[in-house]
Parts: structure tokens; C-alpha cells; sequence
């Protein structure tokens, strides 16, 4: 028994000491073992399943499907604590020397017959329970189809075309950086990143220098949907691009769902651009459900040309929870242009409705807006609101 403890103990040690580099480039054709670009993995599934907590994958521009079967249930799935890197030429000795926008790896959906949207992954990439050292830097992820058969309402295969965070009590902080999420598509929730943190979940993952584009949700969240919040404090969205995103119900852009935890949401130089929410907030949907502590940061944003039909043609909050005492929602240095309803009446480029108590606080400072095309004429609307303190200041309204 010692001995085989011992062994194990020897085993592990020498595993993070020995933390390794694997290599992919889809036109590889050397002796295929990933320990160089001339002997690259072709496959990045072999990458990943060879992958351990603390190693890195280089992987060179090309197209990388998660099969060349038809089984749509298959998808990426790096373990945590992998990083994984594309952008690479196949020649780089420094991860300072890879492009991602001029040499893009491609991790596609599109299995089955090309070009066939129907047959596609369900989730281009899925990630369970991934920690803060689990990192996707420089990929596009596109052309999931998350249409599988009905398992949960929040499940895998139904949500999350292109990236399906899995924080379901437990934690998930990944580290999304430099990518795309295009055309994906889900039946509920999430086109683009699905982030589940219901039930007792910790989920912050932090989306640095991404775009997602023309992604779809039949339900909400064209882009991206979050349900959950985090007992810890990190960047979630930072220079980051809504673009041509569609949602059937609400959130075109982004949709959030609150849970009682402790962190703020902060979505920092930020552009929701021709974003169309059937229902509403063509740009973001933020539902705080928190009792109390219910915080939301949006800094420094563009919201253009985005549309929905009712309540918020850029931005709605609905609280889940009518009596908490200390929301507080801060808007600071956004541009709005150009954004239109659909609706007849009672709309507004942000809209509260039946927000928190006689407490919470609403600030939106250093505002302009201009060319809008909003038939109920508001700028900002409360409907049936029980707000305790609106400071606005610094605003610039030009044919709201």
C-alpha cells in the first residue's frame, strides 16, 4: 500500500512538474505525436483528450471539426485547467508571434453533409466545471446547432451552440479571449456561450476581446445567456462585440439571470450593433434576482441600432425579486444611436420595470443619445417602479 501510494505521489509530482506543450496544424503530416509543429497532431480532439490540467495547446490556423462522424452529441471538451491557443502559422516559437484574425483556427459545427445546417453539433465545445486557469484564446467557433432531444430545460444539446459553460452546482471561471462565436443557433437558451450556474452554481467566466455574431436563441439570449451569479469578482465582459444577434423572446445581445450571490456584472467597452429581439431589449436583458446586493455595471458602451418590440429597445431590467432593498444599477459614458421599436406604445431605450424598493438606486450619468426612433418617447422608463433614488446627469438627447 505504501508503495503504491508512493508511486501515485511520484506520479502526480511529475506531472506538474513536467507540464507540457502539444501542437495541432490540420494539414500536419509528420509522425503525429503533437510534440512539434512538424510532427502536429492533425486532430484537435487527440489534442484534447492527450491534454492534462496545466498544459498548453498551440493550434495552427485550419478548419477542426469535434467529429467526422455524424454524431451531433460530440463536441470539444478540454479538461479544466487546459489552455488552449490558436492562431499559429505552424511555425511560431512564442505564443507573441500568432495572428488570430489573420490565421484563424476554425472550430466548426458543420459535421454531416457541408453546408447542411441540420446535422450540425449540437455544441461546437462544451467545458465542465472549468477554473480560472482554463483558458480559449484566438478561436472562431461557429455553426452549432443546439436542437438535441428535450433532457432539461437548461441542458446540454438544447443550449449553447457554440460554447456550453457547465457551472451547474459547482463553479465554472474560464478565460474567453480574442474569440468569435458565429452563427450558432439554440433552442432555448444562448446561441452563441450558454453559462449554466443554476442550483447552488458559482459561475464568472470572463469574455475579453470577443464577438458574437449572428447567433440566434429561439428563447433568450441571441449571443450569450448567463443564469447565475458568482461568489467571486472578476472582469465578465470587456471590449466586447454584439453584433447581428436575433432572440425570440428577450436579450438579443446578452441575457442575464441573477442569483443570490455576491458579485457585480460589468459589461466595460462593449458594442451591441443590429441586435433584434422579437419580444424585448434588443441589446441586453438583465434579470436581477437577487434579494439583496443586486449590482450591474455598464460602462463605457455602444448600444447601435439594435430592435425589439416592447419594453427596452437597448436594455431591460426585470427584477426577479420585488422587495430588495439595495440594487443598484450604474450606466456611465454609453452612446446610444440609431435604435428602434417595433411596438405602438410605452417604449424606452432602457427600461426598469417593477424595479426593487425604496432603497435601491438607479445612476446614469454622461449619456447621449441621438436618432433613435422610440414611439413611446422615453429615454428612460419605470413602469409600475418603486425606485427610491434616479440620479441622472450629463445627458445629450437628440431626437429620441
Amino acid at each position: 500500500m505504501q508503495k503504491s501510494l508512493l508511486l501515485l505521489l511520484l506520479a502526480v509530482s511529475f506531472h506538474i512538474s513536467a507540464q507540457t506543450r502539444l501542437y495541432v496544424h490540420a494539414s500536419a503530416s509528420g509522425a503525429n505525436t503533437g510534440q512539434s509543429w512538424a510532427d502536429a497532431y492533425a486532430s484537435l480532439q487527440i489534442a484534447l483528450q492527450t491534454a492534462q490540467p496545466g498544459d498548453t495547446v498551440w493550434v495552427a490556423e485550419g478548419v477542426y471539426r469535434p467529429t467526422e462522424t455524424t454524431a451531433r452529441n460530440l463536441s470539444f471538451e478540454p479538461k479544466s485547467g487546459v489552455c488552449l491557443l490558436g492562431g499559429f502559422v505552424g511555425t511560431e516559437n512564442s505564443v507573441g508571434q500568432r495572428d488570430w484574425v489573420v490565421h484563424p483556427a476554425v472550430l466548426s459545427g458543420d459535421i454531416g453533409i457541408t453546408g447542411d445546417s441540420t446535422d450540425n453539433s449540437y455544441n461546437v465545445m462544451y467545458l465542465q466545471f472549468p477554473d480560472s486557469s482554463t483558458i480559449l484564446d484566438g478561436f472562431v467557433i461557429c455553426d452549432g446547432l443546439a436542437n438535441g432531444p428535450v433532457t432539461s430545460i437548461f441542458g446540454r444539446g438544447r443550449c449553447g451552440g457554440g460554447l456550453y459553460i457547465n457551472g451547474e452546482d459547482w463553479e465554472a471561471y474560464p478565460n474567453i479571449r480574442n474569440c468569435t462565436f458565429l452563427h450558432n443557433t439554440a433552442r432555448n437558451f444562448g446561441g452563441g456561450v450558454m453559462v449554466n450556474g443554476i442550483g447552488d452554481g458559482s459561475v464568472a467566466p470572463s469574455f475579453q476581446n470577443c464577438i458574437f455574431e449572428q447567433n440566434v436563441s429561439l428563447s433568450n439570449g441571441g449571443g450569450v445567456a448567463r443564469y447565475g451569479g458568482s461568489w467571486v469578482e472578476r472582469a465578465d465582459f470587456n471590449s466586447c462585440m454584439f453584433r447581428r444577434n436575433i432572440s425570440n423572446a428577450s436579450g438579443a445581445g446578452a441575457y442575464y439571470y441573477d442569483s443570490e450571490r455576491s458579485d457585480r456584472l460589468d459589461f466595460e467597452s462593449c458594442f451591441f450593433i443590429s441586435n433584434q429581439a422579437i419580444q424585448s431589449a434588443g441589446g441586453m436583458f438583465l434579470n436581477l434576482g437577487r434579494t439583496q446586493n443586486a449590482r450591474v455595471r455598464i460602462n463605457n458602451c455602444r448600444f447601435e441600432k439594435n430592435s425589439a418590440n416592447s419594453n427596452g429597445t437597448a436594455i431591460s431590467f426585470l427584477p426577479a425579486n420585488l422587495s430588495s432593498p439595495t440594487h443598484l444599477i450604474q450606466i456611465d459614458s454609453c452612446n446610444f444611436f440609431e435604435n428602434r421599436d417595433t411596438s405602438s406604445s410605452d417604449a424606452s431605450l432602457i427600461h426598469v420595470d417593477q424595479f426593487g424598493d425604496t432603497s435601491s438606486t438607479i445612476y446614469i450619468e454622461n449619456l447621449s443619445a441621438s436618432e433613435n426612433v422610440i414611439k413611446g418617447g422615453y429615454m428612460l422608463l419605470c413602469s409600475f417602479s418603486n425606485v427610491g433614488k434616479i440620479s441622472i446627469k450629463n445627458l445629450s438627447l437628440i431626437h429620441i
